[in-house]
C-alpha cells in the first residue's frame, strides 16, 4: 500500500486504510502486521509503481535533478525546505519515484553548491580588478596609519560594522553621517546592474551572511565567495542608504518648519494679546457705522470700539495670513543659510532628482545649476 519504502503505516490515512481494507475483504486490523521493509512490501511497490506508470531513481535522474534545481530552481530561492517540495514534484511530474529523505537531501545540498559556486563566479567576472582590491582594503584591519587608497582616507571612521547601522537620528549631522557611508560604497564603482537578474531574496540572504559574519572569516572565503558576499552587502547598503537620506531631508525639512513656525508663534503671541468676541465687535461696529454713515471715525466707531482694541485686533488678522507666512519664511531662511545650507552640497553630490510634473520642472533645472 505505501509506494514509497519510507511510508510508515501510520502515514496512511484512516479511511483510506478501511476502504482498502474492504476492498480486499480483510480487517483494518491486519495491516499491522504489514512491514514496508519485507520482500512481499518491495514487491507490491513494484507492481503499484508499474501501475501507476513510476520507475525507480537511477544515478542519472540524481544528477538531473540537481542540475535542474541548480539552473531553475536555485536563482529564485534558497530555502532548502522549499527545494525538496519542488524537487519531488518535479520527479512526479517525470513519472519518478520520489527519492528517499536522506538522498534528496544530499541532492538538494549539492545543487546548491554548485549553484553557488556558479553563482559567485559570474558575479565575481563582473568586477573590475581595481573593484576587487577596494573591498579587499576594506577588510584589511586598521593600522592607524593613512592608507595611499582613495578609501583609506574613509576607512578609519567607516568600518564594515558601521556602514550596517541605521541612522540614529534625523538631524544634519545624521545626515552627514549617511552621506559618509555611501560615498565610500560608491567608491567602490560596482556595475550599476550588478544583480539586476538575481531575485532580491537571493541578494537579501547573501547581505545578511556578510553582515553576520566576522572580517576575518569573511576572508577565509574564497575569493569569489567573498567578493559575492560583500557585492551583495555593498550593493544593497547602498540603495538603503539613499533611501535613509531621502528620509532624513524630507525630515529635516519638515523639523526646520515645525521650528519656524512655532518661533514666529511666539514671537507674535508676544507682541500682541488675542481679542475676545472679534464677532461681536465688528457686529457693533458695522451696525454704527450704518447707523451714521456721514459721521466721522472718531465720533461714531470709537465710541463701540478703542484704538487701542482695533490695533491688538489688525495685529492678531495680520499674524494668520499673509504677514504671518512672511515671518515664517523669513525665520526658515535664516536657519537654512546659518546651518543648514551645509546639507545642499551633499545631496546634490549623491542624490539625482527627478519629477514627471512640469509645474516643478524649473526647480528640477535649477539645481542642474547649482551642481
Amino acid at each position: 500500500m505505501c509506494v514509497h519504502r519510507s511510508c510508515k503505516p501510520r502515514d496512511v490515512p484512516k479511511p483510506v486504510l478501511q476502504h482498502i481494507a474492504q476492498q480486499v475483504n480483510v480487517t483494518a486490523q491486519e495491516f499491522r502486521n504489514y512491514s514496508p521493509h519485507s520482500r512481499a512490501a518491495k514487491y507490491h511497490r513494484q507492481q503499484i509503481c508499474q501501475f501507476c506508470g513510476f520507475r525507480s531513481p537511477t544515478t542519472q535522474d540524481a544528477q538531473n535533478l540537481q542540475q535542474w534545481l541548480s539552473q531553475t530552481i536555485l536563482p529564485k530561492c534558497y530555502d532548502q525546505p522549499l527545494l525538496e517540495q519542488q524537487a519531488i514534484q518535479h520527479l512526479r511530474e517525470l513519472g519518478i519515484e520520489p527519492l528517499s529523505p536522506s538522498r534528496l537531501q544530499r541532492v538538494v545540498l549539492a545543487a546548491l553548491r554548485q549553484h553557488e559556486r556558479e553563482f559567485c563566479r559570474a558575479i565575481t567576472a563582473q568586477l573590475s580588478t581595481a573593484t576587487r582590491r577596494k573591498i579587499d582594503q576594506l577588510l584589511t584591519p586598521s593600522t592607524g596609519t593613512t592608507m595611499p587608497d582613495e578609501v583609506g582616507n574613509l576607512l578609519e571612521d567607516l568600518p564594515l560594522h558601521r556602514l550596517a547601522a541605521e541612522p540614529s537620528g534625523a538631524g544634519l549631522l545624521h545626515l552627514f553621517e549617511e552621506a559618509e557611508k555611501l560615498k565610500l560604497i560608491r567608491q567602490l564603482d560596482l556595475p550599476l546592474g550588478l544583480f539586476a537578474n538575481t531575485s532580491a531574496k537571493v541578494v537579501t540572504q547573501y547581505r545578511k551572511r556578510a553582515a553576520t559574519e566576522r572580517q576575518v572569516e569573511l576572508r577565509r572565503h574564497p575569493a569569489s565567495g567573498r567578493y559575492t558576499l560583500l557585492s551583495a552587502f555593498y550593493w544593497q547598503r547602498g540603495q538603503e542608504i539613499t533611501d535613509n537620506l531621502v528620509d532624513i531631508l524630507l525630515q529635516v525639512i519638515h523639523k526646520l518648519g515645525s521650528k519656524a513656525e512655532q518661533r514666529v508663534t511666539q514671537q507674535l503671541t508676544r507682541e500682541f494679546k488675542r481679542v475676545e468676541g472679534k464677532t461681536q465687535l465688528l457686529y457693533r461696529i458695522a451696525r454704527a457705522a450704518l447707523a451714521a454713515p456721514d459721521g466721522s471715525v472718531r465720533e461714531v466707531i470709537y465710541p463701540v470700539a478703542a484704538p487701542e482694541t482695533l490695533q491688538s485686533l489688525v495685529q492678531e488678522l495680520e499674524s494668520n495670513g499673509t504677514t504671518y507666512r512672511q515671518r515664517v519664511h523669513k525665520v526658515l531662511r535664516r536657519s537654512y543659510l546659518y546651518y543648514y545650507r551645509r546639507m545642499l552640497p551633499q545631496l546634490l553630490e549623491l542624490l539625482e532628482f527627478r519629477s514627471n510634473n512640469t509645474t516643478y520642472q524649473p526647480i528640477i533645472d535649477s539645481l542642474g545649476i547649482c551642481r
